[in-house]
């Protein structure tokens, strides 16, 4: 029924003995089970490697984009996001923004994060960087390059 070519004689031994020994059902309980636990394994290690790289402040654009700028922020409502998320596992602050860049220009931006603001920049100014590409931009805090390097060879 199925092409076993690409397995091995003790691989297919072993697999029939187990079979034998737990039962057609039992055999595809246990298979189930190995499973779920595979893609667990999978999901706590994105999560995890996503935790690594939210940690960096910066923008992340040492590899994939143009150099980032100063811009001026003034920070508005943010909300609380966590404990797990896309940044991966802990709390972290998405806030929104008003931006000033270089030239004066001011644009209303929402979910600066991952807590680039805090809700302690509430109405302060403070300095972030802004790297875009194709209309999609980065915020972060002005942080180490060789960092980020080092954190997207691990990611």
């Amino acid at each position: 029924m199925f092409d076993t070519s690409f397995w091995n004689a003790d691989i297919r031994e072993r697999e029939l003995r187990m079979w034998a020994g737990l039962g057609p059902v039992g055999y595809r309980v246990r298979n189930v089970i190995v499973s779920i636990l595979l893609m667990m394994a999978a999901v706590g290690t994105f999560l995890l490697l996503s935790t690594l790289v939210s940690l960096y402040p910066g923008t992340g654009t040492v590899v994939r984009g143009p150099g980032d700028r100063a811009v001026q922020a003034t920070g508005g409502a943010c909300v609380r996001v966590g404990p797990l998320s896309g940044y991966g596992f802990g709390h972290w602050w998405d806030c929104d923004a008003i931006l000033r860049d270089g030239d004066g220009a001011t644009r209303v931006v929402r979910r600066v994060g991952p807590s680039a603001l805090t809700p302690d920049d509430l109405g302060r100014t403070v300095e972030i960087r802004e790297s875009c590409r194709d209309g999609d931009c980065e915020y972060g805090r002005a942080a180490n390059q060789w960092l980020a390097g080092r954190l997207l060879a691990v990611g």
